[in-house]
């Protein structure tokens, strides 16, 4: 009898790129893990004139992002992380394992045997995330805690209908007065600090939510 999977990978593809990089992930993470037993979930985010697909044998196929589906306020710079976010979102409702991975086609777990290894540390060690952060050259982004790219997560822990990795750019499109007055307040203190300084954290990209209920 085949043993039953503890985790679900999900990844998104939008092109032919993207989609040589998942299938190459797959092989990869295949070969440094023999006997391991994952659903690996790629939600496709292909625009609507194309046609290319992973391989299903591999993968379980599931409808990504779609255009119509982009918030009206989205700027033209914010629309790689909502479409990208958007289709992590439609992964979620097939997750049927008590571990999920969130991880980019192009994010490389190169150590061995790390599907078992990385549950068992996580069991042991009550870990509800698990995960890479942001690259310290990245000094906007949130600290100490897993980004995006490489992030496992234990459902009996954390309800996978709280997981929204949306970006929260509406908070910075529409402040309250309150966030006005002190945006105001923090400028009148640039003498005080860099500006390299003052920006730590102040992203609200991918998985800022997360962050700020689980950080």
């Amino acid at each position: 009898m085949e043993k039953k999977p503890e985790l679900t990978i999900c990844s998104v593809y939008y092109s032919s790129a993207d989609k040589a990089l998942l299938e190459l992930n797959w092989n990869l993470a295949a070969r440094l893990n023999p006997g391991a037993h994952w659903v690996w979930i790629a939600a496709d985010n292909t625009p609507p004139n194309r046609t290319e697909s992973v391989d299903g044998n591999k993968f379980r196929v599931v409808p990504g992002a779609r255009p119509e589906d982009m918030p009206a306020y989205i700027r033209p710079w914010m629309r790689a992380s909502y479409h990208h976010t958007m289709g992590i979102h439609t992964s979620i409702p097939h997750i049927q394992t008590r571990f999920a991975l969130f991880l980019d086609s192009d994010f490389y777990i190169v150590r061995p045997h790390w599907a078992r290894e990385i549950v068992n540390h996580m069991k042991e060690k009550r870990l509800a995330f698990f995960g890479v952060p942001w690259h310290p050259k990245h000094i906007k982004k949130y600290r100490y805690f897993p980004a995006i790219h490489s992030l496992f997560v234990d459902l009996e822990t954390i309800d996978k209908r709280e997981l929204d990795f949306i970006p929260q750019y509406e908070e910075l499109l529409k402040p309250s007065f309150t966030k006005r007055l002190a945006r105001r307040l923090r400028k009148s203190a640039l003498a005080l600090f860099s500006e390299e300084r003052r920006s730590i954290g102040t992203s609200h990209d991918s998985g800022y939510d997360i962050f700020r209920r689980y950080g």
